[in-house]
């Protein structure tokens, strides 16, 4: 359930959200994002002590939503468009797929036209797991 969705027993939005783990409420961060911007404390301590920098003053918001909204870009064009998934499981799989060629596989223009994952284990070598075939 949608921990801002209104229960079904009409119990206000607020308590609802006050009964949800914080790891539920940072997975929601990714629908909430696009919609709106969060200003009260609450979410933007929230936001802090996991980590997450907040842009909120105006100058450069551009640059906060470009390399978001190119990936979304690629994402539709080398993979969405390109199948039709009759099924939620299906285009979870697609997508899975898609987004684990795109780290590992994929030549990136950025990284000397290395997959992003190479780049990473190359600077952070303790922590590479191990590799899927």
């Amino acid at each position: 359930m949608d921990a801002l969705a209104k229960p079904s027993d009409g119990e206000p939005r607020r308590k609802h959200w006050t009964r949800c783990s914080p790891t539920q409420k940072l997975a929601m961060l990714r629908r909430q994002v696009e919609t709106a911007q969060f200003t009260s404390f609450a979410w933007t301590d929230l936001l802090r002590r996991a980590g997450v920098r907040i842009s909120m003053d105006g100058k450069g918001r551009y640059l906060d939503n470009i390399f978001i909204e190119r990936l979304w870009r690629t994402l539709k064009y080398e993979c969405v468009y390109l199948h039709a998934w009759e099924t939620g499981s299906e285009a979870r799989a697609g997508l899975k797929n898609w987004f684990y060629f795109y780290n590992r596989k994929r030549p990136h223009s950025a990284h000397g036209g290395q997959p992003p994952a190479v780049v990473y284990w190359q600077r952070n070598p303790l922590t590479h797991p191990i590799s899927r075939s």
